[in-house]
């Protein structure tokens, strides 16, 4: 619901196996943790004080419990890259 929230209209599919939500975001299960991919490294860093009880890395963000995530601070970051979709620019993991 906040992808949508955030990106009304956003196609759901799967991209190398994930499920997507478009060139937004795409998550994973694995054995330890759910793992959100954004694919946008800098803007995960620029928040990453406000993330909470998380791993990240280059451009993902790994919980164990959704109760774990800053959910606004989700938000942000997904607008964030909303903003640069829009502009043209894609993933920075496909640059």
């Amino acid at each position: 619901a906040l992808i949508h929230r955030v990106a009304p209209g956003t196609v759901e599919g799967m991209k190398y196996g994930l499920p997507s939500f478009g060139d937004l975001c795409a998550f994973a299960s694995q054995k330890n943790y759910m793992a959100l991919y954004v694919c946008e490294g800098d803007i995960v860093k620029a928040h990453l004080a406000q993330l909470g009880k998380v791993s990240c890395g280059k451009g993902c963000i790994r919980f164990k419990r959704l109760t774990d995530l800053n959910l606004s601070t989700i938000e942000s970051i997904l607008r964030e890259i909303l903003k640069l979709r829009k502009q043209g620019i894609g993933p920075s993991c496909s640059r």
